[in-house]
């Protein structure tokens, strides 16, 4: 995989030109795909009406994910309400919380406290006419590398968005084409990190095993973590059932069509 984008398994397949594609396959899967924003794009993105998905770059979103520094806290009995900046906008976001739990917050808001940089994941979402990102995940940001990484992702994304023919960009570029594959290698060229495995170099070697493989195998509705923890050598089931979910929260990988499909983000 050459570029954490473009394949199979990213959001990118959900693009607005798919090639040979109908405006319903594109549309399913712009629905399951994990789109970085800023807070600026939240703010501005369009809606054609109550029922419809969001639109960012001309492109239906749904699971986004934002990376900011809390502002506000409140706890309530059922879901904390947070209010987040980034430098390009605020929001608020709102996380419900599992009452079945012993705990209020429990793990969900473990480490979480004011003005600390967090990335969140969840959807857009709107309630008595005003915007929220209601939150599925929520975690504190430990290396502030990070932050940089998320904005100049944000950027790269919607260049591709904008000059890319997305879905086009690897058939294209083995035929010889231009268009999209041209597109896409001028913002892939920089740091891309080279071949399949140079992405998940940072990883620990369950992790990157577990990456590379559903990164190689998956389709887009995901690949079942059951399946994944039967086809991964080197490692029991429990160990990589347990790398699936912590790779899901650090935001590697994302849930599709329910919560035991997933793809690499």
């Amino acid at each position: 995989m050459s570029d954490p984008y473009s394949g199979g398994g990213g959001f990118m397949a959900g693009g607005p030109s798919s090639q040979g594609g109908g405006d319903s396959p594109q549309k399913a899967r712009g629905n399951q795909s994990l789109r970085p924003i800023t807070i600026k794009q939240f703010l501005s993105a369009s809606q054609p009406h109550p029922d419809a998905d969001f639109i960012i770059d001309d492109v239906d979103v749904n699971q986004v994910t934002v990376v900011a520094i809390v502002r506000n806290l409140a706890n309530q009995a059922t879901n904390v309400s947070i209010t987040l900046e980034d430098g390009t906008g605020q929001c608020d976001a709102r996380l419900w919380l599992d009452t079945t739990a012993d705990s209020t917050t429990g793990g969900q808001m473990e480490g979480i406290t004011q003005d600390m940089y967090v990335r969140v994941v969840g959807t857009v979402k709107t309630f008595s006419n005003k915007r929220h990102l209601a939150a599925t995940h929520i975690r504190p940001i430990k290396d502030h590398n990070e932050v940089f990484y998320h904005l100049l992702e944000c950027q790269y994304v919607s260049l591709v968005m904008k000059k890319g023919k997305l879905g086009e960009g690897g058939a294209q570029a083995q035929g010889g084409g231009g268009g999209a594959g041209a597109n896409m290698n001028d913002y892939s060229g920089g740091g891309g990190g080279g071949g399949g495995g140079g992405i998940y170099a940072d990883l620990t070697p369950i992790h990157r095993k577990v990456m590379e493989f559903v990164a190689s195998a998956a389709s887009e509705e995901g690949l079942h973590v059951k399946q994944i923890a039967q086809k991964v050598s080197g490692f029991n089931s429990a160990a990589i059932l347990d790398a699936i979910e912590w790779l899901i929260s650090d935001g590697h990988l994302y849930t599709t069509v329910d919560d035991e499909h997933v793809l690499p983000t």
